[in-house]
């Protein structure tokens, strides 16, 4: 007996009625195809575009964890930043030599440059105006008048803060010695600078010797103005500790060459000055000392 089949065209309860016919476009072969499969389809897609495309829900919450884990990454961006500033502050403070020589040290312009800007706009005012406090309370305290009792002179501080320069003067007689300390906008990260504006009585190689010494206190060590101009006075002091003035003027430095009694008589050892005792050759017609009337440079001992 042989089998029969339905049409070609005809649904016979399975998928074979609607199979797609040569050049039938899909929409139609759709329209021929039995309501149970067009809902199973239909439900099908449904369910695969409710998986592809998220719901406004979890779409929300997705972002609220992005804002988040940013909010959170911000804010140890921001900690580490405090963190880095309040350790380099420190070690501004505390150990500014060692600072310098690291900034000295590094390649990148750019970068140095905008460290120094930053420094200076940010760190130093603070640095500066603790700095100059310390030099105001130690020229109160041991600078002036009322130091020692065997001081040869007087120093006397000035500090300009808007400059950012510190005087110092030091008074002995009618001279004067002067040093002036200039401090940077990005100090202590650039180094202060020294100038001897006056110099009387001190020779070439001790004054060298001086500016070395407060220039290595300053530049090279950790030390503070203040310090270095406490080195700076006992130095002078101790140049002028125990020298007698000069018998004829009175004075300890000469009033126009600025020096100090060097010429000994050898009869009764007195100090004078070189310009005061060719004077006194001059005005007396003779070469005796001024003071024993022996002849000068003989000794009768």
């Amino acid at each position: 007996m042989s089998r029969r089949f339905p049409p070609r065209g005809v649904s016979s309860g399975n998928s074979r009625g609607t199979r797609r016919r040569p050049g039938e476009p899909a929409a139609a072969r759709r329209l021929r195809e039995p309501p149970s499969t067009r809902s199973s389809r239909a439900s099908s897609t449904d369910a695969r575009d409710s998986r592809e495309r998220p719901t406004a829900t979890t779409k929300s919450g997705n972002d609220a964890r992005v804002s988040s884990r940013r909010a959170a990454r911000e804010a140890h961006e921001r900690k580490s930043a405090r963190l880095a500033v309040g350790l380099y502050h420190a070690a501004l403070r505390a150990l500014p030599a060692a600072v310098r020589v690291w900034f000295a040290d590094l390649r990148d312009k750019g970068f140095a440059g905008a460290l120094a800007s930053a420094t200076a706009a940010c760190v130093s005012p603070a640095l500066l105006a603790a700095e100059f406090d310390a030099v105001e309370r130690a020229s109160e305290g041991n600078y002036g008048a009322g130091g020692l009792d065997d001081d040869a002179g007087e120093l006397t501080i000035k500090a300009s803060r808007g400059n950012r320069e510190v005087i110092a003067r030091y008074d002995i007689d009618d001279a004067c010695l002067e040093l002036v300390v200039r401090l940077p906008a990005s100090y202590p990260l650039a180094a202060a600078e020294l100038d001897c504006a006056k110099r009387v009585g001190i020779s070439e190689a001790r004054l060298r010797k001086w500016m070395l010494t407060v220039t290595s206190i300053l530049q090279h060590q950790n030390g503070a103005v203040a310090e270095g101009l406490m080195l700076w006075r006992s130095n002078i002091d101790r140049e002028f500790k125990g020298v007698e003035p000069c018998p004829i003027c009175y004075l300890v430095i000469h009033g126009t060459n600025h020096q100090t009694p060097r010429l000994v008589c050898r009869q009764c050892s007195n100090k004078f000055h070189s310009a005061c005792l060719y004077k006194w050759f001059q005005s007396s017609s003779g070469s005796k000392c001024p003071l024993c009337q022996v002849p000068w440079g003989s000794n009768y001992r």
